[in-house]
């Protein structure tokens, strides 16, 4: 990408953001402060499933985004025990293993330690990083292969992944319905109802990820945040769009089922959230993930591909 058309990408993301956008909030997730979310109710009260003291219990630490990402710092008081263990772990499981080869290859640790990547737990063939060098081991007939191609000066990694694509999606809606300002949840209604399974909803569930190659850990830093539509936007938006970036990640979505959408019809456009790296024109690749289903995908493929200098 040459630096002339990555400024003409960056300045169009950041018009059409603000023609149509302002920011609601920010979270940066590697200061060494704690964040503490909390709401206003004298009783401490589950902000997903409803409950209070004493029936649901508030003792687990509640991550507002995954530890296993990197947050340690961005937490709430408002995520009982029960959704934390019976509904959300799940969903993070999901994610996790929707990312796995991934995380692992940009060195995404939990504590400081990066998990060692398997296709599953029979396999013995797995991918370790240790000190900054990656160990790939391969067993002969196990789904994990790797593949040189000398001409291009390319390795694929090949691999499969298990997953739940709605599972997946949902934990993005739970994490920004977690940093949403309390002000504003009453529009989510329906939303939490499809979140804890009490509504059906399958359709244009769509995760925007862009993967900046080149660099390790080229943010800097870990960031989570929620824009909200203006009143006098100039497109056909939905009303709030969550970020979230970490290592080479950015994700972005919309938010399903707010009352404030209910109105919106024909083609609705959702404007890619610029981040410091379209600034500097760092390279990106993009994928549109459609997590609609609640069927189970199996051993899907996925693949990592290096590239190296002569081998002659």
């Amino acid at each position: 990408m040459e630096n002339n058309s990555a400024t003409d990408i960056f300045n169009k993301m950041v018009k059409s953001v603000g023609d149509n956008y302002e920011p609601l909030v920010v979270y940066h997730l590697n200061n060494e402060e704690e964040i503490m979310l909390k709401d206003s109710a004298a009783k401490r009260t589950c902000r997903f499933c409803g409950r209070s003291e004493p029936y649901v219990t508030f003792k687990k630490v509640a991550h507002a985004i995954p530890h296993f990402i990197g947050n340690r710092i961005l937490k709430s008081m408002f995520e009982c025990d029960d959704c934390n263990g019976r509904v959300f772990s799940p969903m993070e499981s999901q994610f996790s293993q929707f990312m796995g080869i991934y995380h692992t290859f940009h060195e995404v640790s939990k504590g400081g330690k990066v998990p060692a990547y398997r296709n599953n737990s029979k396999e013995k063939s797995k991918i370790v990083v240790e000190n900054g060098n990656i160990k790939i081991d391969c067993v002969e007939g196990e789904d994990l292969v790797p593949v040189i191609d000398e001409k291009n000066h390319t390795i694929d990694i090949k691999a499969k992944r298990s997953y739940v694509p709605q599972s997946v999606y949902k934990i993005f809606i739970k994490m920004a319905l977690t940093i949403m300002p309390e002000s504003e949840m009453s529009h989510f209604k329906y939303t939490l109802e499809w979140l804890m399974g009490k509504r059906q909803f399958g359709y244009n569930l769509y995760l925007i990820e862009r993967r900046y190659e080149g660099l390790r850990n080229p943010f800097g830093f870990d960031s989570c945040m929620i824009f909200r539509r203006k009143a006098n936007h100039k497109d056909n938006v939905p009303a709030y769009i969550f970020g979230l970036a970490y290592y080479n990640f950015f994700f972005q979505t919309y938010i399903p089922l707010c009352d404030e959408d209910m109105a919106l019809d024909g083609n609705v456009s959702i404007p890619y959230i610029p981040t410091p790296l379209d600034d500097y024109g760092v390279k990106f690749t993009r994928f549109h993930h459609d997590l609609s289903s609640a069927e189970k995908v199996s051993k899907e493929d996925v693949v990592q591909r290096f590239t190296f200098g002569n081998m002659k």
